[in-house]
Formats: C-alpha cells, structure tokens, sequence
C-alpha cells in the first residue's frame, strides 16, 4: 500500500507552531508598539511644528499692535495736554490781571512829597506738562507770576523818607491790600542816594522803587 504525504498540512502546521512561537511573537508585538509609537511621536512633533508657527505668527501680530498701541496713547496723551493747554489759554484770555483798581490805589494813597514816575510790570506763565510719579498722575498746570515795580522821587527829608509810610498806605488800600491778604507782598526794593534837583537847587530827592509781588496762582 503506497504512502501518501501532506506536505501541505505539514506546511500549515509549521506555519501554526512558529505563529504560537512566543519569541516571534514578541517580535511582532514590539515591532508593533515601536510602530505605533513613532507614529504618535511624528503626530506630537508635527503638531508642535504648526503651534510653534502659529505662536510665532501671534507674536509678530502682538509687536505690531503693541507698537500701534503706544503710539496712538502718546497721540492721545498730547491731544489731551494740547487741550488742556488750550483751555489754560481761553480761561486767560477772559481772566487777565486788572491793572485799572492798582492804578486807582497808585493814586488816591498818594500823600505829600512823593512823586511817581513809571509803573512796569512783569507777567510769567509756566508751563509744566503732565507727570508720571509711580501709579500718581500728576496733571499739567501753568503757574501765573505777576509783579510790578513802581518807582518815584521823595523829596521829603533825609531822615524822614515818606516813602515808608506811602508803601503802608498802599498796603491798606482796597485791591492792593486783597493782594497782601492773598500771599503776596509789597516792599520797598530800592532807594537811590540823594540828588539835588536842577531845576530848584534848594530841592533834593531819592529815586525809589516798590516792588509789589502777586501771590502765584496755579491754573489746573
């Protein structure tokens, strides 16, 4: 009776014995898992590379607009001091120091042996633009100095100027007087040497000056 082989078969159950082969299928599954896993690294690396880029992108965005952003805020900042410099200016322009009531006290505190002979003044406004102290804000302002000199003769005695008591006159009159009350002062700034007239020899005088300081205002 003849043998008949399956090779076949035994193809096929060789193939099952190496399929239950523990350390061929270890192989398979480590090559899987190493597969598998560098795969999710070229995902995880590929999707950093497009957060990097797009991180990238908003930051150039940012250090545009940052740039706008300043620049329209030192627009606004002096937009703003230029209107409050403006509004400084209109209140000036209906608030000027009265010269006329000054005058009026000039003359009617006047008393014998003095003479006047000019009246200057002298008007500063100082401009101080806003500040930044910390977290305060300090607001632009102009301080306003206003004051005038007055000078004269005294042809009174040497030893009794009535210069001395002029300038208490004047310190009692109705608007110079609000002047002094308000901070400012009146004082005799300087007295010349004694001349002898040339028209009438037997008079003599002192040229004097009064200066008369304005309390400083500050306009907000």
């Amino acid at each position: 009776m003849p043998i008949r082989l399956n090779l076949l078969a035994e193809e096929r159950d060789l193939k099952r014995e190496k399929l239950r082969d523990p350390q061929f299928l270890g192989y398979v599954t480590g090559g899987a898992i190493c597969l598998i896993v560098t795969l999710y690294s070229l995902s995880v690396f590929i999707s950093g590379q497009k957060l990097a880029h797009r991180v990238s992108e908003l930051n150039k965005s940012w250090i545009q607009n940052e740039k706008l952003y300043k620049e329209l805020k030192a627009m606004e900042e002096e937009s703003m001091d230029s209107e409050a410099v403006i509004a400084s200016l209109q209140r000036y322009a209906t608030n000027r120091f009265v010269w006329a009531p000054v005058l009026n006290d000039l003359q009617f505190k006047l008393i014998p042996n003095i003479y006047l002979s000019s009246l200057r003044a002298e008007q500063a406004l100082i401009f101080t633009p806003k500040k930044q102290n910390g977290n305060t804000v300090i607001p632009a302002q102009v301080e306003e100095k206003i004051k005038f000199h007055i000078k004269g003769f005294d042809i009174s005695p040497e030893t009794n100027l009535a210069v001395n008591e002029y300038k208490r006159n004047l310190m009692e009159g109705a608007h110079i007087k609000g002047i002094v009350a308000r901070g400012g002062d009146i004082r005799i700034s300087e007295v010349g040497t004694r001349r002898i007239d040339p028209i009438d020899p037997d008079v003599s005088y002192v040229e004097f000056t009064l200066l008369c300081q304005v309390a400083d205002r500050i306009h907000k």
